[in-house]
């Protein structure tokens, strides 16, 4: 609970995985409210916008050719980041439903719709060409973003015992 009481991404997203093998209904009813209540929308922003710097900086920055899934994984992150800035909540997980609430330039959108059928056609570690389009909105996404979530106001975790604490009890 203190690391869903301090927002923390794996659990975030796990709480909104789209299977879930067990369930206890009042369990997860308390996991939802502690995470509705402690979300920091300014940690799990910067959480995304790490994420995608290091796939930048280890997958595209300097490279000829990139995985299709690679170049997903730095979308998916810049994206997550720009909804929860933008929503202050968790961005969906299912890429396909966060690409539909996301706004991106039409040439992005293309190249993005262009990657999910080469991903969908080639083996998971044929590389491709990189994309320069693509290349560019992820750079300028990753500083963008991460000036907005800097910017934000710094939630402080005062109280999350007390919430926890009262949660349970």
């Amino acid at each position: 609970l203190k690391l869903l009481g301090s927002s923390n991404p794996a659990i975030i997203e796990w709480l909104q995985a789209p299977e879930v093998y067990q369930k206890d209904e009042s369990a997860w009813k308390l996991l939802q409210n502690v995470g509705k209540e402690c979300f920091n929308q300014q940690k799990l922003a910067l959480h995304y916008v790490s994420v995608a710097i290091r796939h930048e900086q280890k997958y595209i920055v300097n490279e000829h050719t990139i995985t299709p899934k690679r170049y997903l994984y730095a979308l998916r992150a810049t994206l997550s980041a720009t909804y929860v800035l933008e929503h202050n909540q968790a961005a969906p997980i299912i890429f396909d439903e966060l690409i539909k609430v996301s706004t991106v330039p039409a040439d992005v959108d293309e190249s993005i719709q262009l990657l999910i059928e080469a991903k969908a056609k080639t083996k998971e570690k044929q590389p491709t060409d990189t994309v320069p389009i693509l290349d560019e909105y992820i750079h300028s996404q990753i500083e963008l973003l991460g000036d907005r979530a800097r910017k934000l106001r710094r939630v402080r975790s005062d109280g999350i015992e007390a919430l926890l604490d009262e949660t349970l009890l």
